[in-house]
């Protein structure tokens, strides 16, 4: 008896965990065809790729009055880097952004967004 209540408990198991795995697969399926199934982001495209462009934005500046303009940043690569000076890693990789504006900076924008900062913090560490 023991044995024969043993290989239908075992037997119960298998055909449990074959009917999970084979729920999963069907909802893997079903969600990557409804991913795959939406239409494009809608906005306006790059003329050369085609791609869905940035929005456009405007932020302060962190040194002077003004604002920085998304649409003076056009026509070159544009590299974000958002920042705090709470932040080590931040306050760590300072310096190779620094260097590498230095080697590059005809060729790629930079622009430095600090993040939940005070000014007066954000701007000691800028200089």
């Amino acid at each position: 008896m023991a044995s024969e209540n043993t290989t239908v408990s075992w037997y119960q198991d298998s055909l449990w965990r074959k009917r999970a795995a084979i729920g999963v697969g069907v909802a893997l399926v079903l969600g990557l065809t409804n991913l795959l199934s939406k239409p494009a982001p809608e906005g306006p495209r790059n003329e050369d790729t085609g791609r869905v462009a940035a929005p456009e934005f405007s932020l302060p500046l962190l040194a002077g009055s003004g604002e920085l303009a998304s649409s003076e940043l056009e026509g070159k690569p544009l590299v974000i880097n958002f920042w705090g000076s709470w932040c080590k890693p931040c306050e760590e990789e300072l310096p190779t952004f620094q260097q590498t504006y230095v080697d590059y900076q005809d060729e790629v924008e930079f622009v430095g967004i600090n993040m939940r900062d005070d000014p007066d913090d954000a701007r000691a560490m800028a200089e």
